[in-house]
């Protein structure tokens, strides 16, 4: 039996090696009773294993080691050459029966009627430090198979990157994780960031929220921003010292285009604030649980179905790069 898909219900933060930080931290939340109240979207992972079985099938190892041992990362033109072969190469290279089969299955588990986003991310051999940073692809609003499998090679290719390149930590032997989760399926919804800390300052006791009508970062600009402070959350006390309304001029909302439609935010939504003072502290309360857990500010991405008026986290993040990971991988 191969592992080259796992559901978030399989995944926990020991198998960072295998997926990344950022999988097995949703896996985690996904599993643990103690994160009941926190909602995660369903999805899954494919390993970096399956990675490298993509790779070794289809040939690639010794012409992409070749690529990068004749890179020049001090010259702008190299990289540039470096990035389009090496992507052409896996775009253009065959799925594995075995690997296209698993994803497939997945897909067909999750039941998707609404649409998908993908992200990936690399992993590196000498650090799981690295690992956590997010230089590689996300793919919204996957719809069916082929668009699946060829996102999955997209994300794959998104390795070679031109800013990863550019790192001398890069390698050979870096690997990539893809994962996959369900989004709400509606332009009204709304979406945003949080932060266990200030995110300017580093000061440790607010909870910094930000966000926009639409789902996706792309439109993340002029948002509206919320400040919590921590002690007065812990004590029942008023902790709500800050509420700006952001302009939210644009929004985003996905329904037949990968890349999604950029609209004007009707003004009556420009005028109205993203979340109510609950659900504000819904998500100042999810972050400092998930701090609180991991011994590590955090910064989470949070999205809101507007039909259901349910919160739901779609990625955590360490944002010290100091992480406490099982089986000895701190």
């Amino acid at each position: 039996m191969n592992d080259y898909v796992i559901k978030y219900k399989d995944i926990s933060v020991a198998d960072a090696v295998e997926v990344g930080v950022l999988n097995s931290i949703l896996g985690d939340i996904f599993n643990h009773s103690q994160f009941q109240d926190i909602k995660v979207p369903d999805g899954f992972a494919i390993t970096a294993g399956t990675f490298r079985h993509f790779i070794g099938y289809n040939k690639l190892e010794g012409i992409l080691e070749k690529l990068i041992k004749n890179l020049d990362r001090n010259n702008p033109e190299s990289i540039y050459e470096t990035v389009i072969k090496a992507q052409e190469l896996i775009i253009g290279a065959q799925m594995p029966a075995d690997i296209y089969d698993s994803i497939i299955k997945e897909y067909r588990d999750l039941d998707p009627g609404s649409g998908l986003v993908m992200r990936s991310s690399l992993l590196n051999p000498d650090s799981l430090n690295l690992w956590l940073k997010n230089r590689q692809d996300t793919i919204w609003n996957i719809r069916d198979e082929k668009h699946l499998i060829e996102s999955v090679q997209r994300c794959f290719a998104s390795l070679y990157s031109d800013i990863t390149l550019k790192e001398e930590y890069f390698s050979s032997l870096s690997t990539i994780s893809v994962g996959v989760q369900l989004i709400p399926d509606s332009f009204n919804v709304s979406s945003g960031l949080a932060y266990t800390a200030d995110p300017e300052s580093g000061f440790p006791d607010v909870v910094h929220i930000s966000g926009v009508w639409g789902i996706g970062q792309r439109t993340l600009h002029e948002p509206d921003e919320c400040i919590v402070y921590k002690p007065n959350l812990a004590h029942g006390g008023k902790s709500i010292i800050l509420k700006k309304t952001g302009k939210k001029n644009l929004m985003m909302g996905y329904d037949k285009s990968e890349e999604g439609e950029i609209i004007n935010t009707p003004i009556d939504l420009c005028r109205k604030f993203v979340l109510n003072d609950e659900e504000i502290l819904t998500i100042a309360n999810w972050g400092i649980i998930l701090e609180n857990y991991y011994n590590n500010q955090i910064s989470l991405e949070w999205v809101r179905n507007g039909l259901t008026d349910e919160l739901y986290i779609l990625q955590v993040r360490p944002e010290q790069f100091k992480i406490h990971l099982k089986n000895n991988y701190d």
